[in-house]
């Protein structure tokens, strides 16, 4: 500012360049001096500054009340405050003067106006007194500190302001790390008295249970989700399908960080439309006209409530929770809160709207005793009726007729809140004869964009009207016409200011369209597992799909991308206590079909049941709880492997099925395990019979069959149950041709002849030929005849190369072996294939050679 003043003075006064460059590099000076200042490294001098500064204007005062003539020190503040920020003699003097010359003067005894140049000058030192003169110096000097001074105070302010601010958030921070732990587990704890705020933890919730929801350590986004599952699993458990969102909706409440938060009021609408319709609709066959109808009329309530709670909480001033104590409020105490809620003098048809819209029809009788004389009967009349029906059968009444002569008259036309009143009294029927209802309609749209403040208001005037749920002859009346505009306005409620995809659903809730409602939450990464947490309440109370103006939400779709999110948490103890949530979600929501499918990914399947290896069944997630032995998981257990086993995933079959045994024997439900046990054979039989054709030396397919096999031939030779049978007994022979194939690829032939020798059904010596044979066509499965030829040919090609490095007397006997299987194999009754016998009368030969 200074050096722009310089510049200024310079194109007026046309003064020298060094002068003014003087002038400058003082100023200059000065400036990083202040800069020094205000960087806060010398306090010391501000202070002194300070003081200085107040000295030299009491000597200034003493200096001019001193008579003419006496010694006077000019600029004096100037000087000391010039001395203090470091400046010589010698450079004080040449400032002063520098200043004298170039700072303007303030005296209004000296001022004029320069008539040719049209600005206001100031007369130089010719004309001034020194007193004058020192007295604008000092003012210059002063006020430039000034502005110093308050420079330096508000960096200060700023500095001070942004080291609180960091050392609070550095504070909550700390905090948050020293009692994150406690607080999630009271968070955890809470929730499992979701059903009911404030109570404990009901009987039939076993401590065990409890300690292991409250126990669950993970990460912070991990532990939240996994404590809301738990929460809803709880409810799903201990509540009947009705109570569902109920429950939900309480710990919704007590865990939302604040009032008004999405989540919370989200719930708190759905809850509030759900369960007065949940409370009267117990089975899926009384969803239809009635259900669906009270739905409606739970919706209009829903809003009614929601209004009247608004106006108490602006005009009373009570808080939400106090609502339900003050909602029933006697008429003529409701009609002073609207009265002062809408303002006095205002026309009586707007106070008998907002009555209406509260839902309290009784204190809007009581404003219909203020109508003409005329319409007051019939008006009261239609009042009183609708107040003294229940509240989910209000949209079955039929139309208030006596008022339609009402509707029609001029003075109706000329009100918009009269023309609202009557038509939704009348529910549309206010046209006669040879009419035209479109313009009576288009009156009615008018009178709703007049009189109504938000969406809310709009629809709640809309499902006044509804009678019917399909089309209909009156627009106005049809539930699908309502939904139909909603929907087509979907785009536009989206892109209005503050619009969420949580506040457009609660639209789609109010009118009848949760399928779609759903469907948007569940795009919404914050909403999604709240959303099907809603999709199950509302299937619950049968009506996830209530018109043909929308498609049904696919729950089992939602539920194994549930399943799938919720098993990606890393903590195994977290997944663990989210395992069993899973199953009673699908179980409990007639999704069991969705399950299965899901635990066919092999992924999923060895988190929920474990996985086999090296002989050992490591634990699966589900395996960890009490609902690993409930009748309708094991049941699911067998559907599960019925489906693997039909879509070719053996391994995946027989792993469920030796888990599905090993939970029946806990369970001592003998009948199961043996169940489960002949199903594996079946299923292993002829995965073994067709890996004996594998052409590839190293197979994990075969490799893994291998390792089951063993696993069901020991639990077959454990079992207490004679399970015995042909298939049984074929299990055990395949075990030895998948064992001689295994060994032989992993190169232990020795092992490998030992175990193919074992077959019981191979002739020992030349004089057994027939009868192995006769054995073998009459008692032997389809499934070792299958596997047969390519063992025969594999073990003899292996006893060519054995022979190789044996003695002429320990050849002998190989020999003699190897052609009595020849023979053996030539008495087959099946038919044995060409190719086949010609590859064994090969081999034949190089035995003779």
């Amino acid at each position: 500012m200074l050096n722009a003043r310089s510049e200024q003075l310079e194109k007026q006064n046309g003064g020298s360049a060094s002068t003014l460059s003087d002038v400058r590099s003082n100023i200059a000076r000065l400036e990083a001096r202040a800069r020094s200042m205000l960087s806060g490294s010398d306090n010391q001098v501000l202070r002194s500054g300070r003081s200085v500064f107040e000295h030299s204007k009491s000597t200034l005062a003493e200096s001019t009340r001193r008579p003419s003539g006496a010694t006077v020190t000019q600029h004096t503040p100037v000087e000391l405050f010039m001395a203090n920020l470091g400046f010589d003699i010698q450079e004080q003097q040449r400032l002063l003067q520098q200043l004298q010359m170039q700072v303007p003067k303030r005296s209004t005894l000296n001022a004029g106006y320069d008539e040719e140049e049209g600005n206001l000058f100031f007369q130089g030192r010719g004309g001034a007194s020194v007193t004058d003169t020192a007295i604008d110096l000092d003012a210059f000097v002063a006020s430039r500190r000034s502005e110093c001074l308050q420079r330096c105070v508000d960096d200060v302010h700023r500095q001070i302001s942004d080291r609180t601010r960091e050392l609070a958030e550095q504070q909550i921070n700390a905090m948050w790390e020293r009692r994150s732990d406690a607080i999630i587990e009271a968070l955890e704890g809470r929730s499992l008295g979701a059903y009911r705020p404030g109570t404990q933890p009901p009987s039939n919730l076993t401590n065990t249970s409890y300690q292991s929801i409250t126990n669950i350590n993970s990460t912070d986004i991990n532990r939240l989700l996994a404590a809301k599952m738990h929460a809803f699993a709880h409810v799903v458990d201990v509540a009947q399908p009705q109570e569902w969102c109920s429950h939900f909706n309480a710990f919704a409440q007590e865990t939302a960080p604040a009032e008004g938060d999405e989540t919370s009021s989200l719930w708190f609408t759905v809850s509030s439309i759900l369960a007065p319709v949940s409370r009267s609709v117990t089975s899926s066959a009384e969803v239809g006209l009635d259900g669906v109808k009270k739905y409606v009329a739970s919706s209009r309530l829903v809003l009614e409530r929601k209004f009247l709670a608004s106006i108490f909480m602006e005009v009373l001033k009570i808080p939400i929770s106090k609502f339900e104590e003050m909602e029933h409020m006697h008429a003529e105490k409701v009609v002073e809160v609207i009265e002062q809620y809408v303002g006095r003098g205002v026309d009586v048809w707007s106070l008998i709207l907002t009555a209406m819209r509260c839902g309290r029809y009784d204190a809007a009788y009581v404003f219909a005793s203020r109508v003409p004389t005329g319409v007051k009967a019939p008006l009261q009349a239609a009042l009183d009726a609708i107040d003294g029906t229940p509240q989910l059968a209000r949209n079955d009444m039929k139309p208030f007729v006596d008022l339609r002569s009402y509707f029609l008259e001029e003075t109706t036309r000329a009100s918009y809140h009269r023309t609202a009143v009557l038509f939704m009294l009348l529910v549309g029927t206010v046209s006669q004869p040879g009419q035209d209802s479109d313009s009576v309609l288009a009156h009615f749209v008018a009178a709703i964009d007049r009189v109504s403040n938000s969406i809310e208001d709009m629809l709640w005037m809309r499902l006044m009207c509804i009678r019917q749920i399909e089309a209909s002859s009156l627009p106005v009346q049809s539930l699908l016409d309502l939904q139909q505009s909603v929907l087509a306005d979907i785009p536009q409620l989206l892109a209005l200011p503050g619009s969420t995809s949580a506040k457009v659903a609660s639209v789609l809730f109010y009118t009848l369209l949760p399928s779609t409602a759903l469907r948007l939450l569940q795009d919404s990464r914050e909403f999604f597992c709240d959303a099907v947490h809603i999709a199950l309440s509302f299937h619950a109370a049968h009506l996830l799909r209530c018109t043909s103006a929308e498609s049904q939400m696919n729950l089992s779709g939602a539920l194994q991308a549930y399943a799938c999110k919720a098993l990606e948490m890393e903590d195994l103890k977290v997944t663990r206590h989210v395992a069993p949530t899973l199953f009673r979600y699908f179980w409990k929501s007639d999704s069991v079909e969705a399950f299965v499918e899901l635990c066919r990914n092999s992924v999923i399947c060895v988190k929920l049941f474990g996985q086999l290896g090296d002989g050992v069944a490591n634990e699966g997630a589900l395996l960890h709880s009490s609902a690993a032995c409930q009748p309708e998981l094991l049941t699911t257990m067998d559907t599960i492997a019925d489906a693997a086993a039909t879509a070719g995933q053996v391994e995946l079959a027989v792993h469920i099925l030796l888990v599905l045994d090993r939970l029946a024997v806990q369970q001592r439900d003998v009948q199961t395990s043996q169940e489960a046990l002949r199903k594996a054979t079946l299923t292993l039989n002829p995965a073994l019979s067709h890996s004996a054709h594998y052409t590839s030396g190293s197979s994990v397919h075969r490799e893994n069959l291998v390792l089951y096999s063993r696993r069901l031939k020991d639990r077959l030779q454990q079992s207490a149950a004679d399970i015995g049978g042909r298939e049984v007994q074929a299990f055990f022979h395949l075990c030895l041709i998948a064992e001689f194939h295994s060994l032989y690829h992993k190169n232990q032939h020795d092992q490998a002849v030992t175990t193919f020798l074992q077959l019981r059904f191979l002739p020992t010596q030349a004089s057994d030929v027939d009868d192995s044979a006769e054995q073998f066509n009459t008692s032997v499965s389809d499934d070792v005849v299958t596997a047969m030829p390519p063992t025969v040919v594999l073990f003899l090609k292996l006893e060519l190369s054995l022979l190789r490095k044996l003695s002429a007397a320990e050849r002998a006997p190989v020999i003699q072996m190897a052609k009595a299987i020849i023979r053996w194999v030539s008495k087959w009754r099946f038919n044995a294939r060409k190719d086949l016998m010609r590859e064994l009368q090969s081999v034949e030969s190089q035995f003779d050679a």
